[in-house]
């Protein structure tokens, strides 16, 4: 499925795998004397998913130390300056103490994410039918297609930008991985081995992820490819972590080979 955004959004935000604002079509460049503190602003809001957060909430994180009226005055400074870099104050909107993005502006791959993921999760309680699992399918691929790394990767100095990186990867990981499990359960275990290569893509240390394609490819008739993945898993998890797989990691695979 095609996950790029189409018109009416003036304003398109990528935020998974890297940070990008396009206005009208074309990446939008701050200028090199720009402060962070707009494009802080706009992080935050969409660690929110774009929905309402008070002004209250954002001075308190972007401007800790401030007394007074100086983080107001410093938060009305940043979203002039924010709204100037989007190029209208109608896509980012200021009601009653809070501030959020307009969404017939503003298509973000967050919110776009988290409604797919939505969808997803509604129709594997669906009855099994040939539409049913199309419909998962193309849910699938237009997850996999959005989620093109962490959440602002590399952002570490926001604490609401660091726990909604961990909460989007967390969802995204669970809910693809009871999608292969619906594949599987449909009798359509290539289709799931697929999903979970694609998602350890990204997420290299999901053991569960390898878990289920241990077990998807040893259903296949497949032990040296269920072998490999499971040597994969105990590389990757003691390079990074200086970990060993999990005792139930480890019985998957206790009759393929001696370990």
């Amino acid at each position: 499925a095609d996950a790029a955004p189409q018109w009416p959004w003036p304003i398109r935000i990528r935020s998974l795998g890297q940070f990008v604002v396009e206005r009208d079509g074309e990446p939008e460049k701050p200028a090199r004397k720009e402060s962070r503190k707009p494009l802080d602003l706009l992080k935050l809001l969409l660690a929110f998913g774009g929905k309402s957060v008070t002004v209250a909430h954002l001075c308190g994180e972007l401007w800790p130390e401030a007394e007074g009226d100086a983080a107001r005055n410093s938060f009305d400074n940043a979203l002039h300056r924010l709204r100037k870099l989007l190029g209208g104050d109608r896509h980012v909107q200021l009601q009653s103490g809070a501030l959020m993005l307009d969404v017939a502006t503003c298509w973000t791959d967050v919110a776009a994410l988290s409604t797919c993921v939505t969808q997803l999760d509604a129709s594997l309680t669906e009855p099994a039918s040939d539409a049913g699992l199309a419909a998962v399918l193309t849910l699938t691929d237009r997850a996999l297609t959005l989620y093109q790394g962490d959440f602002l990767a590399g952002e570490e100095g926001l604490p609401d930008v660091q726990q909604a990186r961990e909460r989007i990867r967390a969802r995204w990981t669970r809910q693809l991985g009871e999608a292969g499990a619906h594949l599987q359960a449909c009798g359509q275990p290539a289709q799931a081995a697929q999903i979970y290569q694609r998602v350890l893509e990204q997420q290299p240390l999901a053991e569960d992820i390898y878990r289920r394609l241990i077990q998807c490819l040893i259903s296949m008739g497949q032990p040296a490819e269920a072998y490999e993945a499971y040597r994969r898993c105990r590389q990757q998890l003691s390079v990074t972590l200086g970990l060993r797989p999990a005792p139930e990691t480890d019985a998957l695979v206790a009759g393929l080979r001696n370990l």
